[in-house]
């Protein structure tokens, strides 16, 4: 799938990395890419701990290894990891750092890589929060008018985010952390005066039928329904783009 070129980039060159044995051509050819410029930098996000993919992990730190030795000023830029990361990941990302900087998108993997004699680090904000929100759409107008009635009720909006990850199928303690969670919207909504705005954390075209986190939102809100007996104080903010979820929040 083609990525829009961002407003500003002039030159884009495809790559793709594929099977690990491509990954010496691939280096190969971005050591002479990196000739002509001056500093790299990759978008770290949750796609450098190796747990969606080692191989897919290692091939992006090792390009970015080839820029540094390059002499290109190179920066892996807010990213996370897992308290389970591969030992060839984090020797990987420790070859990164001893030329380039490595920026920890929040405190506990800023510590994690800190723990693990990994220099060169600096703990900042996420990219997200510099994303735009979006303009007024046909989607957030219709959340938007349910916000204003629920606070002009004098009801507090609390938008709960849901990723289908932890919450179900066999994944050790699911069921109770799903549970936990349509008690305290029951809570919020019966007791503490709130409204709820169930907001799904992903939209995936790969998921199986049933395993979407839009369809968790929509089981989520019927069942605290049916244990509150009505639907009257929650939405679903779906589905959105990251940019409308931002004009809502």
């Amino acid at each position: 799938e083609k990525w829009p070129i961002l407003p500003g980039i002039r030159n884009v060159i495809d790559l793709h990395p594929g099977e690990p044995s491509c990954l010496p051509e691939l280096v190969g050819k971005f050591r002479e890419l990196a000739r002509h410029y001056s500093a790299f930098a990759v978008l770290g996000a949750d796609v450098l701990d190796g747990h969606y993919s080692i191989g897919e992990s290692m091939q992006r730190l090792e390009v970015a290894r080839a820029a540094s030795g390059q002499g290109c000023a190179t920066a892996i830029l807010g990213f996370s990891i897992n308290d389970h990361t591969p030992a060839e990941v984090l020797a990987a990302l420790a070859a990164v750092a001893a030329r380039g900087r490595l920026f920890a998108r929040d405190p506990v993997s800023w510590r994690r890589l800190q723990n693990r004699g990994i220099r060169n680090l600096a703990l900042v904000a996420d990219l997200a929060f510099l994303m735009r929100p979006a303009s007024r759409s046909g989607a957030t107008a219709e959340i938007e008018a349910w916000l204003g009635s629920e606070h002009a009720s004098g009801r507090r909006v609390v938008m709960l985010n849901l990723s289908a990850t932890p919450l179900t199928g066999a994944r050790p303690g699911a069921d109770d952390r799903a549970g936990a969670l349509v008690t305290l919207a029951c809570d919020l909504v019966s007791h503490r005066n709130a409204s709820i705005l169930w907001c799904p954390h992903d939209l995936r075209p790969t998921v199986a039928p049933g395993d979407s986190d839009c369809e968790l939102a929509a089981e989520f809100s019927r069942r605290v329904a049916r244990r509150l007996g009505g639907n009257f104080h929650q939405r679903i903010a779906s589905p959105m783009g990251a940019d409308e979820i931002k004009r809502v929040a």
